[in-house]
């Protein structure tokens, strides 16, 4: 069955090859399931427990078309989406299970897989190969009849076909299915091309990225000196020119008040020149005799009236008036030596 696979798909596609190679040697078993899964059938006959491995193969067979036709799977969605080609609902169906598994595929290496004792085929456990699938087949016997050539017949035959919708879901025209399979095979040519293309967009693109991040950082740079001139610019206004400009104004308006002060204090004097001349001077010294004069008369009448307060301490009603005559005289007294005080000035 190996020999049956075109020699261009094998040599385009190494580990397509590797792997189908694996497959139909050393990991299927004379009845056309795993070898892990042989043991088990052997184990299901014993304990009449029924175990189907229809899904197991057609499991196999995804897997092996979704190592090589990833790429070409995505782009043919993403065609089929921006064109609105809806109508081909079987290929699409097709592309999404190879897709299913992808998830299972990253984890799974040729080389180390089918060495490790606790993964058996594809890095599948056990119990996730020997899944029962309900209602498909109640005879046993029937699937264990079924040579290993058939299923691998039956495995390559649908992987042509699904390569031949492939191709017509890409290319969207009519041809035979010879024509079909040629032109999926050349599919890989187009895919190898897309993908370096994809790959020098994404150099330049990296490029373009370190490009950006030199221009931000001398940008950066640049913003960097202008925020330093600025901040010297203050430092010089704020600290040096503004310092002397507000020392300049403390000065000009000290000045000024002093100036004012200056003015009030020869007002004042021009004032007390006018008022104050020799006539005026002359009546305020007789008024300030005639005050004293008063006030000695005043000072008797008050010690008078002081030991007349000492005789009527014990009066009531008259007492009482004797105090405030008495009050009146301290405040006309008061208000003598005030004036005798002012003139003196």
């Amino acid at each position: 069955m190996y020999a049956l696979i075109p020699r261009t798909l094998l040599s385009s596609n190494p580990h397509f090859a590797d792997f189908y190679h694996q497959l139909t040697t050393q990991h299927i078993a004379s009845d056309g399931t795993t070898k892990s899964l042989a043991e088990e059938a052997k184990k299901a006959r014993k304990c009449t427990q029924e175990v189907y491995f229809k899904d197991k193969i057609e499991y196999l067979e995804n897997l092996a078309l979704y190592n090589e036709l990833q790429i070409l799977a995505m782009q043919g969605e993403e065609k089929a989406e921006n064109t609105g080609l809806t109508h081909n609902k079987k290929t699409l169906l097709a592309l999404d299970q190879v897709l299913s598994y992808s998830e299972i595929k990253q984890h799974w290496t040729l080389s180390s897989a089918f060495q490790d004792s606790d993964i058996t085929l594809l890095g599948l456990q056990e119990e996730d190969l020997c899944m029962p699938i309900e209602d498909y087949l109640r005879d046993f016997s029937i699937l264990m009849q079924i040579s290993k050539e058939e299923i691998l017949s039956t495995v390559e035959n649908q992987l042509i076909k699904k390569c031949e919708e492939i191709a017509k879901f890409y290319y969207k025209e009519e041809s035979n299915k010879k024509l079909l399979f040629a032109k999926a095979i050349q599919l890989n040519k187009v895919v190898s091309s897309r993908t370096e293309n994809l790959r020098s967009v994404n150099l330049d693109a990296l490029n373009d990225k370190n490009r950006l991040a030199e221009l931000l950082a001398d940008y950066l740079k640049v913003i960097s000196e202008i925020l330093i001139d600025l901040w010297t610019m203050l430092e010089e206004f704020k600290y040096r020119n503004e310092f002397e400009k507000n020392t300049i104004f403390d000065d000009y308006f000290s000045s000024i008040v002093k100036s004012i002060l200056l003015k009030l204090r020869v007002l004042r004097i021009n004032a007390l020149m006018t008022i104050y001349d020799q006539d005026t001077n002359e009546a305020l010294k007789s008024i300030r005799d005639h005050l004293r004069i008063e006030e000695k008369e005043k000072s008797k009448l008050l010690r008078e009236l002081n030991t007349k307060l000492a005789d009527y301490q014990s009066i009531g009603g008259e007492f009482e008036k004797v105090v405030q005559e008495y009050a009146e005289v301290i405040k006309e007294i008061e208000v003598t030596e005030d004036d005798i005080r002012r003139i003196t000035e």
